[in-house]
């Protein structure tokens, strides 16, 4: 697998999640403002007006004297900070794609390093539950093919490409939820040498016998871009769309939903609480998302599961719980190597839950250097 981090699935899932959004440009500037994107994105549920504004880098308009927010009719207007977070370049609105097919993305652009990522909407039950979950959902599973949303997702990027939209050379990610997770699946086999990286979530393979899918798409065993594509899954509760059929790609389990609504489960909305959950608990213990490439309870411990948290450099850290619930921290980094690689020894650090260090002793570390 890909050394994917947890800021890397997190993001991606909040950029599914807001491919579900229709953003519309304002009629006078062919754009589309902060302000409404500030209202459209807090009105989903647990994102805040904060969240909207770190994602697609959105600042209160201050007087260039006084430095005073400036409030229009009593309200609070936003401009963008151009050199963070998230631009929106485009949308199928754009181009009028997907009014049959009912498909419908949006090509996000990261500003600070120009990665470029196209979010596909997943299944709509209420507004068109006839063109996605019969039609496209259930020719998927059982064909291999979306019908015609698969032909609207190429559609949709070669049009981005021959605009200009998206750079020569240029490999984009992919990202997206449910029938979408399906459909990117779909286009990475046809279009390996442009895609860096996909994300699905909750997603179902394609249908069919899987000798059958491979030899109709043209795929041979040998070329299946596997590395390409993370497909995440709720491993929790009874999961009936995700994994369904033959899954292109990797999959990784996630688990944290306790609930038992089907809906819930299979929400996009779902994941992205659980990362943002695991992000804000290893923060406490200044462990940052974008060091992390595995996140588990793996152990039990005397007063509950042991979190083990994989590192680049093959470094792990484990927070052991305390009977008051908190946790103490134990750093482990690579010591001694086997003749054929493998760590045979750590060293390790540890801190109580305060964050003091407590192994090695500062006393010791002096004897040592000297």
């Amino acid at each position: 697998m890909e050394t994917l981090t947890l800021q890397d699935k997190y993001i991606n899932s909040v950029l599914a999640e807001l491919a579900y959004i229709n953003f519309e440009k304002d009629k006078n500037t062919n754009q589309i403002n902060a302000d409404k994107i500030i209202n459209k994105v807090s009105s989903i549920e647990e994102f805040s007006i904060e969240d909207a504004k770190k994602i697609f880098g959105i600042l209160e308009q201050k007087d260039d004297n006084t430095k005073n927010i400036i409030k229009l009719n009593d309200e609070i207007h936003y401009k963008f900070n151009k050199s963070k977070g998230y631009e929106i370049v485009a949308t199928t609105n754009d181009y009028d794609i997907g009014k049959f097919s009912s498909f419908d993305g949006i090509l996000f652009k990261n500003r600070e390093n120009g990665q470029l990522t196209i979010a596909v909407r997943g299944t709509d039950f209420f507004n068109d539950p006839l063109k996605d979950l019969v039609i496209a959902d259930g020719s998927l599973t059982i064909s291999g093919t979306a019908l015609f949303q698969d032909m609207s997702m190429q559609n949709f990027y070669n049009i981005l490409k021959d605009d200009g939209l998206i750079p020569q050379n240029h490999k984009i990610n992919l990202t997206g939820h449910s029938l979408a997770g399906g459909l990117i699946q779909k286009f990475v086999l046809h279009n390996q040498d442009i895609v860096n990286q996909a994300y699905t979530y909750n997603a179902p393979g394609l249908g069919g016998a899987k000798a059958e899918i491979l030899n109709s798409l043209g795929v041979l065993p040998d070329n299946i871009p596997n590395d390409k594509i993370r497909n995440i899954i709720l491993g929790d509760g009874y999961e009936l769309i995700s994994g369904m059929g033959v899954m292109i790609g990797d999959v990784e389990y996630i688990n944290g939903f306790d609930g038992l609504n089907p809906k819930e489960q299979h929400s996009i909305h779902t994941i992205r609480n659980i990362y943002q959950k695991q992000i804000n608990f290893v923060l406490q213990y200044n462990i940052s998302s974008s060091d992390i490439l595995q996140y588990d309870k793996k152990y039990v411990g005397v007063y509950g599961k042991i979190y083990e948290i994989i590192l680049s450099h093959e470094k792990k850290i484990l927070l052991v719980p305390n009977k008051d619930k908190s946790y103490n921290k134990y750093e482990l980094t690579p010591k001694i190597y086997t003749i054929d690689g493998n760590v045979k020894e750590y060293s390790v650090k540890s801190y109580d839950k305060e964050g003091n260090l407590v192994y090695p002793y500062e006393d010791e570390k002096r004897d040592k250097r000297t």
